[in-house]
């Protein structure tokens, strides 16, 4: 059959033909992606929670000899592993009950996309500025030690070290940011559109049932 032939016969269908789709089909294949999304940021949250604990651990360390700057940056880097812990925590009470239904689990896996597309569009107030807070008080304390305790001819040189050090520092915020961004723009956002189409023909084909 010639492509003339099937174009058609699919304009010689009815209008008010609808193609019908296995509820238990799609709730399944709803839930599964629900799983991987939940899998995938369980995975994020724990790497990201364990590496800032153990980069705290380091920083205690150092700061016993190295000054309350290290400690600074220590206490930043708990705040981040806490607020990933926090942020869980709250997502988790205010989880749906969903009951298996297929309208309840989307509802739900549309909460969890849009939380999560908030939480990477805002990763600098969360996430970069608390580093970027130690990692100031670091650089600072670095430049007044050696003015004050070594001599001066060496500020000039020191001041380029730091300089390059921040500059890549910012370098790497800038690809962590925008790689996040990425992130949004790929992955969430057009999950969130086929979620709320899913959920907005759920909601006609209730209206056309009624």
């Amino acid at each position: 059959m010639k492509f003339d032939d099937l174009q058609k016969g699919w304009k010689n269908q009815p209008a008010d033909m609808r193609i019908t789709i296995d509820p238990a089909l799609l709730l399944s294949i709803v839930k599964r992606n629900k799983r991987d999304l939940e899998s995938a940021v369980f995975r994020r949250d724990f790497r990201e929670a364990a590496i800032a604990v153990i980069l705290a651990t380091i920083f205690f360390c150092f700061g016993l000899h190295g000054g309350w700057p290290l400690f600074l940056l220590g206490v930043m880097c708990l705040f981040v592993a806490g607020y990933l812990v926090c942020d869980r925590m709250r997502q988790r009470r205010k989880r749906r009950d969903i009951h298996d239904t297929l309208r309840g689990t989307v509802e739900s896996s549309l909460h969890q996309v849009t939380h999560q597309i908030w939480l990477l569009r805002n990763v600098f107030w969360w996430y970069l500025l608390p580093f970027s807070i130690g990692l100031v008080a670091l650089i600072g304390s670095a430049y007044w030690d050696t003015i004050k305790n070594y001599d001066p001819g060496y500020a000039p040189i020191t001041l380029l070290f730091l300089g390059i050090y921040a500059a890549s520092v910012v370098l790497l915020y800038w690809g962590i940011y925008h790689l996040n961004q990425w992130a949004v723009r790929k992955e969430l956002l057009p999950r969130k559109r086929e979620l709320e189409n899913l959920l907005k023909s759920l909601a006609e084909h209730n209206e056309l049932d009624d």
